[in-house]
C-alpha cells in the first residue's frame, strides 16, 4: 500500500510533510483522517474580503491571542503601522491535497476564531464562519493532487459580514453601550487556536461520537453524528469496546439505521455488567471503535475514542461518583498545571481543579472565548484529577437569552460547539455557566446555605435557563454557577470568614449538615483573605492578628515591618497583592493562618462540605527559584516533577499537606455531627476538644 504525503505549509515557509495513511483503497478499510495544520500562518492587514490581499508581502504568525500585532510590526512594510487601526486580517496557508483523497469530503475545523471569518480556497469563496469558529467544508473548491491556497479573512468589526455588531447580541450586550462599552481596539482578533484538516469518506461518514456511561443502570450509550451526501437505507452501526491492552470487552452487535441526507445523530446502547470505573485518583480507560456498514460494505470507521466509565450525580447534600460519596479537594487551573507541576498538586492532596468562569473570558477584551488544550485535558484524564469547566457564560448577557430569540439561538449555538469539543473527557465532572453574577446572601449565611431556594430574581432564572440548555446537550454532568446561590446542581458561594471567631468558622456548616439539601462548595474561600489585612491603602496586619493573640502580636512585630508599613499599604492594588513584601517580617501571618487552616479544614471535612478553594494565588505554596512566572500560572515554571517537599516551599505547603494527610476526607463523627467547645475565647490558644473521629475507609457506601 502506498502512503501518500500531505504537504501543508505557509507560502513562504518550509513545507511540513505529514504522512497520512489513506485507508481508501477498498470499501472494507475506510475512515476519516484528522491532521492538525501547522500553527504558523501567513498574515497581512486586510481592508475588505471583496478585493483580496492587497500586498504580495506576508508576515508570519503563530496562532494565539493578540500575536498578530507583533507579527505585523516585524515586517518592514508595516513596522510603523498603528496596529490599533487594523480591524481585519488575512491569514493564509497552502494545502497540498493528495490525489488519493479524490472522492472524499474535505473540511477544516477552527477551534477558535476571534472575529468573524470568510473562508476562501483558491479563487472560490467558501462562506462565512461566524465566531467563535467551527467546521466548514472545502470540498467544492479543492483540487486533488495539487496545491490549494487557503485564505481566511478575519474581521473584528464585522467588515463584509452578513451581520453587524448590533445583530451579534452576545457581544453587543457584553461590549456595547449597555455592557462594558469597550472600544473595538480592545477586542480580540485572529486565528488563535489550532486548526484541523479533516477528510471524510462519501457517501457517509461518522463525524463524531458522544459516549455516555451509567453506573446505576450499568449501561453504555453512544450517540453517533453522521454526515451523508445522500439518503441511505439498509445501513448498520457496529460498536466494539476494548480495554487498555486492546482486548475486546464489549460488543454492541449491529444496529440497523436509516440515514437521511445531511447530518443526523444515531443512538445505540447496551448493558455492561462489570465495567471498571474511572475514579478520582484511580483513572481507568477503554476505547470505543465503530463501523458504519452499508449494503455493499464498510462506509466509514470511527478511529478509537478513549473514554472512562463513570457516572456523577447528586442526592441531598452529597455528590456521588460511581455509587459512592465523592468529596473534592480543590485547586484551580491557574495553579499552572503541566506534566511537572501535577506532581505538586498531588502532594498537596488535590483531586479536583476548576477553571474559573470569569465573566471577562466571554466576548469581552480578553481572548474572545476560552480555549483548553488537549495536553492539559489528557493530563487530568490520566492523573485522575477532576475538572470543573466553564461553559458559555450567562454572567454578562444576564437574562437576554430568556427574552430575545436571536440571543437565545446564538447562545445555544455557542454552547453546542463548546460541549461538543470536550464532551468525552472523563475528568470533566461539571460545567459552570456563571460567576459572581447573582451572589445571594442566603447561599453565604450559615443558617440558609445549601438549602435549595426558589429565587424570583431574573438572574437566577437566567442561570437556571443556561444550566438547562447545557443539560439538554450533556445530561451526564453536573451544572452550577460560581458563587451564584442555592440553585442548579451545586450550591456555591464566595465564603470569606476572614477574622470571624475560629469557633464560628469551625461550626459554620453545622446547620447545613442538618438542614441542607444540596452539596455545598465555597467557590472562593480564604482564611484569612490577604486583602483583609488592609483598610484600603493602610496595612493593619499586626492589628488584626491581635484579635487572636493580643499583646503577643505586637511583641512579635519586628521593627523592619514597622518601617515597611506605609510602603506595603500603598502597594495594595487589590487582593492584598503587596502581602508578599510583608510576610518575611510578619511572623504572625503564618501563625494566624496555620491556626485557621488546620482547624477549619478538619471541621469542614468532618461536616461533609463538598469542597472549597483557597483563594491563595498571591502567596501560593512557595516560589520556584530561578524562574520568571506569573502568579496565575506559578507552577508551570517547574522544570521537573516534585517528589517530596520542595526546599522553596512556604508554610502554606506544610499546613495544607498536613490537613489532607492527617485524616481521610470522608470523616465521620460517630452517628452525629461534630460538637465543639463553645466555652469562651480560650479556643484561640487551646484547640477545642472534639468527639472521637471514625475514619471512613474506602470509597463510601454503595448506592
Amino acid at each position: 500500500m502506498n502512503i501518500p504525503s500531505l504537504n501543508i505549509r505557509p507560502r513562504n515557509g518550509r513545507p511540513f510533510v505529514l504522512a497520512i495513511l489513506l485507508v481508501l483503497l477498498t470499501p472494507a478499510v475506510r475512515g476519516d483522517e484528522r491532521v492538525d495544520l501547522p500553527r504558523e500562518w501567513q498574515l497581512q492587514p486586510a481592508e475588505s474580503a471583496a478585493v483580496g490581499p492587497a500586498s504580495p508581502e506576508w508576515g508570519t504568525v503563530l496562532d494565539g491571542p493578540f500575536r498578530w500585532k507583533h507579527a505585523l510590526r516585524r515586517v518592514k512594510r508595516w513596522a510603523k503601522l498603528n496596529v490599533n487601526t487594523v480591524h481585519s486580517l488575512w491569514y493564509r496557508q497552502t494545502l497540498a491535497i493528495p490525489a488519493a483523497w479524490k472522492g472524499n469530503r474535505v473540511w477544516v475545523d477552527f477551534r477558535r476564531i476571534e472575529g468573524d471569518a470568510i473562508v476562501f480556497c483558491g479563487d472560490r469563496r467558501i462562506g462565512e464562519l461566524l465566531r467563535p469558529g467551527g467546521e466548514i467544508e472545502l470540498t467544492p473548491a479543492i483540487t486533488f493532487g495539487a496545491d490549494n491556497d487557503l485564505r481566511v479573512f478575519v474581521t473584528r468589526d464585522y467588515t463584509d459580514i452578513s451581520r453587524g455588531f448590533e445583530q451579534d447580541p452576545l457581544r453587543y450586550r457584553t461590549r456595547g453601550p449597555k455592557g462594558r462599552n469597550l472600544s473595538v481596539t480592545r477586542w480580540g482578533q485572529g486565528i488563535t487556536a489550532p486548526v484541523t484538516l479533516i477528510r471524510r469518506p462519501t457517501p457517509a461518514a461518522i463525524s463524531g461520537v458522544f459516549i455516555r456511561t451509567s453506573w446505576r443502570q450499568k449501561q453504555l450509550s453512544a450517540d453517533f453524528d453522521i454526515e451523508t451526501t445522500q439518503a441511505l437505507a439498509g445501513a448498520q452501526i457496529e460498536v466494539v469496546v476494548a480495554d487498555g491492552e486492546g482486548k475486546t470487552v464489549l460488543s454492541f452487535g449491529r444496529k440497523p439505521v436509516t440515514l437521511a441526507a445531511g447530518r443526523s445523530t444515531e443512538a445505540i446502547a447496551t448493558d455492561w455488567a462489570d465495567p471498571i470505573p474511572w475514579e478520582l485518583e484511580a483513572p481507568h480507560f477503554y476505547t470505543l471503535t465503530a463501523r458504519l456498514i452499508g449494503p455493499d460494505g464498510v462506509l466509514d470507521t470511527l478511529p478509537p475514542q478513549r473514554f472512562g466509565f463513570r457516572e456523577i450525580w447528586t442526592e441531598g447534600r452529597h455528590v456521588y461518583l460511581n455509587g459512592h460519596v465523592s468529596r473534592w479537594r480543590m485547586e484551580w487551573t491557574s495553579f499552572g498545571i503541566n506534566a511537572n507541576s501535577v506532581s505538586l498538586l498531588k502532594l498537596l492532596g488535590r483531586n479536583v481543579v476548576y477553571a474559573q468562569n470569569n465573566p471577562t473570558a466571554w466576548w469581552c477584551d480578553w481572548s474572545e472565548t476560552p480555549y483548553y488544550n488537549d495536553a492539559l485535558l489528557d493530563l487530568l484524564d490520566e492523573s485522575g484529577i477532576g475538572l470543573l469547566l466553564p461553559a458559555p457564560s450567562i454572567s454578562n448577557i444576564r437574562d437576554l437569552a430568556l427574552r430575545d430569540a436571536t440571543a437565545r439561538a446564538d447562545f445555544q449555538r455557542e454552547i453546542e460547539l463548546w460541549v461538543r469539543r470536550y464532551r468525552n473527557r472523563p475528568c470533566l465532572l461539571a460545567w459552570c455557566v456563571s460567576m459572581n453574577s447573582f451572589n445571594p446572601r442566603n447561599a453565604i449565611h450559615p443558617d440558609t446555605m445549601g438549602q435549595r431556594s426558589n429565587y424570583t430574581h431574573h438572574q437566577a432564572k437566567a442561570i437556571e435557563g443556561a444550566a438547562s440548555m447545557v443539560k439538554s446537550l450533556d445530561p451526564t454532568r453536573l451544572v452550577y454557577g460560581h458563587a451564584d446561590g442555592n440553585l442548579t446542581d451545586l450550591a456555591t458561594a464566595n465564603t470569606y470568614p476572614n477574622f470571624m471567631p475560629l469557633q464560628e468558622v469551625e461550626d459554620y456548616p453545622e446547620i447545613w449538615a442538618a438542614k441542607g439539601n444540596m452539596p455545598y462548595i465555597a467557590a472562593e474561600y480564604s482564611l484569612p483573605y490577604n486583602g483583609s489585612f488592609y483598610n484600603k491603602s493602610q496595612f493593619l496586619g499586626t492589628e488584626f492578628s491581635a484579635i487572636y493573640f493580643g499583646n503577643e502580636a505586637y511583641r512579635q512585630e519586628p521593627e523592619a515591618l514597622l518601617r515597611q508599613t506605609v510602603e506595603i499599604g500603598l502597594g495594595n492594588r487589590g487582593h492584598g497583592n503587596s502581602i508578599g513584601k510583608a510576610i518575611p517580617n510578619f511572623p504572625m501571618y503564618w501563625t494566624l493562618r496555620r491556626l485557621y487552616v488546620t482547624h477549619s479544614d478538619r471541621a469542614w471535612r468532618t461536616w461533609g462540605i463538598q469542597g472549597w478553594h483557597y483563594f491563595n494565588f498571591g502567596v501560593g505554596y512557595g516560589d520556584p527559584p530561578g524562574a520568571k512566572f506569573n502568579r496565575f500560572s506559578r507552577y508551570a515554571a517547574l522544570t521537573e516533577p516534585v517528589t517530596a517537599r520542595p526546599s522553596w516551599a512556604n508554610p502554606n505547603y506544610d499546613m495544607h499537606r498536613a490537613t489532607i494527610h492527617r485524616q481521610d476526607p470522608r470523616l465521620l463523627c460517630g452517628r452525629d455531627h461534630p460538637k465543639t467547645d463553645r466555652s469562651g475565647l480560650g479556643w484561640a490558644r487551646q484547640p477545642p476538644s472534639r468527639c472521637p473521629l471514625a475514619v471512613a475507609q474506602g470509597k463510601g457506601s454503595a448506592r
